[in-house]
């Protein structure tokens, strides 16, 4: 079946979303919030005191499911999550002020009827998040280390040429379970992901097949989860507990002017 007409996203530039969807995007989102709350943070602050998180959540494309698509191919969806990373490192980067600077992008992996996860596809390939980096930087990079993709993440390290006050960079793209691994402090849980690395900024991907657009969440409740926040339960209404960080927003969207 022909996909339908690509939608109207001039310039595909994101929306910002109030509902992050109850679901293990938002339990993600939580956890890297209530961590940005903890002594143990890493990552920096800009300029309204936020922390350099985000969650961005990101349409289907051709690949992503059996049946119709939305609209996007997936070279697009490459070419659309690139340019976005290098807007957000490009505004992120400054506001690390250290020498060496550590980045964590994370997606999903398939769940369900979603057969090839778009957001997988982007954190697992390291010449997409390398590209954006350098477009970002403005300046060729060289690569120091290298860990290939195993065990759900790959790490590579850069060297910036010239002389400038950013001289390394290391980049991880790790992929998650969609289910209760990824929570809580197991091996495979963000919560591991965030104490071995250590990032100073993190972008964390979700896919969303009902959406036509790019969405920045906001906000992140305990919806759908135990009271440790380990567990998803699909009818738990959670406690009213929210948390907002508008970095993302303000990254890409323009956030203070809505």
């Amino acid at each position: 079946m022909p996909s339908s007409p690509r939608p109207s996203l001039e310039p595909r530039r994101p929306q910002i979303s109030n509902d992050a969807g109850g679901f293990y995007c938002e339990h993600l989102w939580l956890t890297l919030l209530r961590w940005a709350e903890t002594p143990a943070c890493t990552v920096g602050r800009n300029d309204h005191g936020e922390p350099l998180c985000g969650f961005l959540h990101v349409p289907a494309d051709d690949a992503t499911c059996q049946g119709p698509a939305i609209g996007y191919t997936r070279g697009q969806s490459r070419s659309d999550l690139q340019a976005l990373l290098t807007q957000v490192l490009a505004q992120w980067l400054p506001h690390c002020r250290r020498a060496h600077v550590r980045v964590l992008v994370t997606g999903y992996d398939n769940w369900r009827e979603i057969i090839d996860n778009p957001t997988a596809a982007f954190a697992r390939d390291p010449l997409l998040a390398q590209g954006a980096l350098v477009r970002a930087l403005g300046r060729p990079l060289r690569v120091t280390a290298e860990n290939a993709f195993y065990s759900g993440f790959y790490q590579r390290q850069y060297a910036s040429l010239g002389r400038h006050a950013l001289s390394c960079v290391t980049l991880r793209g790790q992929v998650f379970a969609v289910d209760d691994r990824t929570l809580g402090q197991g091996p495979a849980s963000l919560a591991r992901a965030l104490h071995k690395f250590h990032p100073h900024i993190v972008l964390s991907l979700g896919v969303a097949c009902s959406r036509p657009h790019y969405c920045c969440e906001l906000h992140a409740t305990d919806r759908g989860l135990d009271a440790t926040g380990t567990q998803h339960i699909a009818q738990a209404a959670g406690t009213g507990l929210i948390r907002t960080n508008a970095a993302l927003a303000r990254a890409l969207v323009a956030y203070p002017l809505l």
